[in-house]
């Protein structure tokens, strides 16, 4: 039995016919261009759209090295004004004179998602050989129309295109979030000049900065993370955008999209979901946080509570660290990277107050709640004031309680001694439960990190030899200069921590694992 050829959709076969009847042929490779480059950048200029193009850049752009899909922007009549995407993207485009000032209208190049929203006047997405020319079948499009709120007229065409397996259904919803938020900036008193005018009910109820109020710090320390202004205004932050300034704070020389969404989410996460996250904390901070890649601005980089405590340690000043570091470094998050940039926080203040060889010290950093599970800094406070010492013993027991390490050692003395052992079980059960708190904790992280590694490792099979030694020359330079804050600290961080927070790539990840092992 002889399949049934595939159907076409009635609206597409009309497009077609509309082309050629307009002179289009399949084998067309050419639009029609309307202005050249200097024209096009004098109607970028008068375009009401001009506005909104930065945050539509944040939302859907990708112009690092590894991006494969465009962002375009066209007027009203299918003429392009914008472009944005990586060197290799822009290349493929240029080929296919896919490029500022061409007609992507039916009449300048036949069917194609962008002259399909025009005609519709909604949403469309168009995959291989549904577009007429036959040089446009490796691509897909995606691309919605544009409206003024306040007339409903026709401003402009929001595309996204890329090769076929760079774009999906979610490309689709990506474009028409895009789309409104373009139009509810547009609808704003000052028609979207300024990020702070977003609508939206989340972002009003986390508050939204005044314009020209620069952020001059930031609050991580804790559950209750926040923005602080330089007019003395604090606004809160939700936890997963605190946890992507942590991120950025952590690193001075920025992150990518996929990287953050590497860290946040796992194989789960999108770039694009990090630039929906992107583009609210910079509605919210402004200029105080860069894109491409994204990081902390010169006026907010190491003004965070975390950062200042790190500071002072590098500075020698532990008892004013200690002073700072008030509650542990996000306390509600989960994130692995957060989890491992608080330890790595806990290790540097707990190492500092143990190098001080201040009793005084010991005390202040173990009666914390951050270094009451550091059973190193009681064995230090234990060898300078002596195990029979009062504050030792408070601080032992409390630490017991929390499931930090109890010694052993003094409990075989008593053994040996003669004690009975109903006499000494009380001590055996809170070494017991010390020990099985402190074992489950390290298990849950070592899980995690395999994970990790096992996702990474799945990764890297995907890449070929020479991508994989390009990858791991890059990351050992890299790592050998340690950009993070947190491994400047004067303390003996751990290499594998490190390189967990700052590795991406699953090579690096498997050569520390060899060489350890």
């Amino acid at each position: 039995m002889r399949s049934q050829p595939p159907q076409i959709p009635v609206p597409l076969a009309e497009s077609w016919r509309r082309s050629m009847a307009l002179g289009i042929s399949p084998d067309q490779h050419s639009p029609r261009h309307l202005h050249d480059p200097a024209e096009v950048a004098q109607l970028r200029r008068e375009h009401r759209l001009q506005r909104v193009m930065p945050t539509l850049q944040d939302l859907l752009a990708d112009d690092s090295s590894s991006g494969r899909h465009l962002l375009v922007l066209t007027d009203a009549t299918g003429e392009i004004l914008w472009r944005v995407g990586s060197r290799e993207a822009l290349r493929r485009a240029d080929r296919l004179e896919f490029s500022e000032g061409a007609d992507w209208s039916e009449a300048g190049i036949g069917t194609n998602a962008i002259s399909e929203a025009l005609v519709t006047g909604g949403p469309v997405q168009l995959f291989s050989a549904e577009h007429l020319v036959r040089t446009h079948h490796d691509w897909a499009c995606t691309a919605a129309p544009i409206t003024d709120p306040l007339t409903g007229a026709l401003l402009g065409v929001l595309d996204v295109s890329g090769p076929l397996n760079s774009i999906s259904a979610d490309t689709l919803r990506m474009v028409r979030c895009a789309v409104r938020v373009a139009e509810s900036l547009l609808g704003t008193s000052d028609g979207g000049a300024s990020l702070g005018a977003s609508s939206t009910g989340r972002a009003s109820r986390q508050g939204v900065r005044r314009p020209g109020v620069p952020a001059s710090a930031l609050e991580l320390l804790g559950d209750r993370p926040a923005a602080v202004f330089a007019d003395g205004s604090r606004v809160p932050l939700t936890l997963r955008r605190a946890e992507i300034l942590a991120l950025l704070d952590s690193r001075s020389l920025g992150w990518s999209a996929d990287e953050l969404a590497y860290e946040l989410h796992g194989d789960a996460g999108t770039p694009q979901a990090i630039r929906t996250e992107m583009f609210r904390v910079r509605s919210m901070l402004g200029d105080a946080v860069e894109s491409n890649p994204y990081r902390l601005a010169a006026g907010l980089a190491g003004c965070s509570d975390s950062g200042r405590v790190l500071r002072l340690l590098r500075e020698g000043l532990v008892v004013e660290a200690l002073e700072a570091y008030t509650a542990p470094l996000l306390s509600r998050s989960g994130v692995l990277a957060v989890q491992l940039l608080r330890d790595q926080l806990n290790r540097a203040v707990g190492a500092a107050a143990r190098g001080s060889a201040d009793a005084r010290l010991l005390v202040r950093w173990l009666s914390t709640d951050m270094g009451a599970i550091d059973f190193e800094s009681l064995e230090a406070l234990g060898r300078l004031v002596g195990q029979p010492d009062a504050r030792y013993q408070a601080l032992r027991r409390r630490g017991g309680a929390l499931g930090v390490s109890i010694e052993v050692e003094p409990v075989r003395q008593e053994i040996r001694a003669g004690k009975k052992l109903e006499q000494i079980l009380p001590e055996l059960l809170d070494i017991a439960k010390a020990q099985a708190a402190k074992m489950l904790h390290w298990l849950d992280l070592g899980y995690r990190i395999r994970d990790r590694v096992d996702m990474m490792y799945g990764r890297a099979r995907l890449l070929s030899p020479v991508d994989r030694e390009v990858i791991e020359v890059r990351l050992r330079k890299k790592l050998h200069g340690c950009e993070s804050s947190y491994c400047q600290a004067p303390v003996g961080t751990q290499p594998h921590m490190a390189i967990s927070v700052h590795a991406t790539a699953p090579t690096c990840i498997m050569s520390e694992c060899r060489s350890s092992a």
